[in-house]
């Protein structure tokens, strides 16, 4: 005849043996346990943006009208990479301007910052449209975590050219996240040039990455 003989039941801790008992087992994991805090949101430092001059109008022209059309160019400054004339860039010239009219400027010299030359004749780094230059945008950071450029607008005369206008523009990098948050997002902003003749000038912000 088999009989089963059952085994007797463990007597499990209880009350003060039971605390006991787990403040040793966690004492013996201790030493492979893993804590993870959470750390704090940072900035992000991969983002990148450039800055262009896409187009003008002349709202009016330099002088009288009857004196002739305006010849008028862009130069720029891109004091995010350094001193007053690094990061320099002249546009071609566009002729025949007058009243109403306005102007495209060329793809491959639009960028002020941050640029790339695609063609740089005198590889000087100031880059001269009207000598045939070409540039884009790099996808680089603006320069120190901001943007910071001068633009001045030029009417072309044969004896000395005439300063039409200049804006300074500054925007934090903080701000310039804030304001394009995804890859892709852009702003545009129209600024009159109006300290000789009256010309309203378009410029674009684009997150790059």
């Amino acid at each position: 005849m088999h009989t089963d003989t059952a085994t007797p039941p463990v007597p499990r801790p209880t009350g003060r043996r039971r605390v006991l008992a787990l403040a040793l087992f966690v004492a013996a994991l201790a030493p492979f346990l893993v804590f993870h805090s959470a750390a704090p949101a940072a900035a992000d430092a991969s983002a990148r943006f450039s800055f262009q001059v896409l187009w003008f109008v002349a709202n009016d022209e330099t002088g009288s009208d009857w004196a002739g059309s305006d010849e008028v160019y862009t130069k720029t400054w891109d004091h995010s990479r350094g001193s007053y004339g690094s990061g320099h860039t002249r546009s071609s010239t566009y002729q025949g301007v007058d009243r109403g009219e306005s102007r495209t400027i060329k793809a491959t010299e639009q960028c002020i910052s941050a640029t790339v030359a695609l063609n740089d004749k005198n590889g000087n780094g100031n880059l001269n449209g009207s000598v045939g230059d070409t540039w884009a945008c790099r996808t680089g950071d603006l320069g120190h975590g901001r943007l910071d450029a001068t633009v001045k607008l030029y009417e072309q005369e044969t004896f000395g050219d005439e300063l039409i206008g200049t804006k300074n523009f500054v925007i934090e990098k903080a701000a310039l996240e804030s304001m394009l948050p995804q890859v892709g997002d852009y702003t545009t902003i129209q600024e009159t040039f109006d300290r000789s003749g009256n010309y309203l000038v378009s410029f674009k912000i684009t997150r790059v990455n």
